[in-house]
């Protein structure tokens, strides 16, 4: 089992059981936070779990800021899934956002306005047409490097909205219940819990506000009702996820059923 610090919040996606009698393959497909702070043990951790791709969700902005450490022998594909203008407080600021309201405090109603609404976030991420074609490049890459036998991961700053998403819809399509695709994203919370109560305590007592440190402690952690409710949409519109990702994202059915044949193997049960 691939480990490595905890603030990086990163886990194998393998493991998850898909019917009866089958499980997600293990040591193939990863997800993280950013990757721009790894020590030299965990880089070299990385290098030897055989990952030979990282795909980047985040903006140019945010990869400017922190790049990622760039691994020897790893391709690296960018694949913004919002643009730096459709987010509020927080990583796709160009700035820390404590540094935000350090400067803003007196203004409450003008950082109550940079909060973005999260529900919203999440469904612009499935509904807008540019964003789709983000997610759509981001997927085919990462099914094309697995049918070439390499490992990937995928990750944006927390590895929380949007690698949460594109998780989902990975875990969705290989037969993974609801149930499991939302206990792996909440999995977030355990590396983001300490930063989102720090944050939410300097935010309040910076603004003299419970309500502003609250909600900045709710905008770091993960909520299932955000996922909940994008997948949901998704479901109501194309019945099925891979329905939506063979007509929107414009993955081919060949190709799609290829990746769930090589993705799973028959279920390892516990004594």
């Amino acid at each position: 089992m691939l480990k490595i610090n905890r603030r990086h919040n990163l886990r194998d996606l393998g493991g998850f059981p898909v019917g009866t009698d089958q499980m997600i393959r293990n040591g193939v497909l990863y997800r993280s936070g950013n990757l721009g702070n790894l020590s030299k043990k965990d880089s070299q951790k990385l290098i030897n779990a055989g990952i030979s791709l990282i795909i980047d969700l985040r903006t140019p902005i945010e990869v400017q800021e922190n790049p990622d450490v760039n691994l020897p022998g790893v391709t690296y594909i960018y694949t913004p899934f919002l643009m730096d203008s459709t987010v509020g407080i927080t990583h796709q600021t160009g700035s820390n956002p404590v540094t935000i309201v350090k400067k803003m405090r007196h203004d409450k109603q003008a950082l109550l306005n940079l909060l973005p609404d999260m529900e919203e976030l999440y469904l612009k991420m499935v509904s807008d047409s540019e964003t789709k074609k983000q997610i759509g490049k981001a997927l085919s890459a990462l099914i094309d490097a697995v049918l070439d036998g390499k490992r990937v991961l995928f990750h944006c700053t927390v590895g929380k909205d949007r690698t949460g998403v594109l998780a989902a819809l990975v875990l969705s399509i290989l037969g993974v219940t609801r149930t499991d695709v939302l206990k792996d994203y909440i999995k977030t919370n355990r590396s983001a819990y300490t930063g989102a109560v720090k944050k939410g305590l300097v935010i309040g007592a910076l603004t003299h506000s419970f309500s502003m440190g609250l909600a900045a402690y709710q905008l770091f952690m993960a909520q299932q009702r955000h996922l909940i409710k994008t997948m949901s949409t998704i479901r109501k519109k194309y019945k099925t996820i891979e329905q939506f990702v063979t007509e929107d994202l414009g993955i081919e059915n060949e190709k799609l059923n290829r990746f769930k044949v090589l993705m799973t193997v028959p279920l390892i049960k516990k004594k």
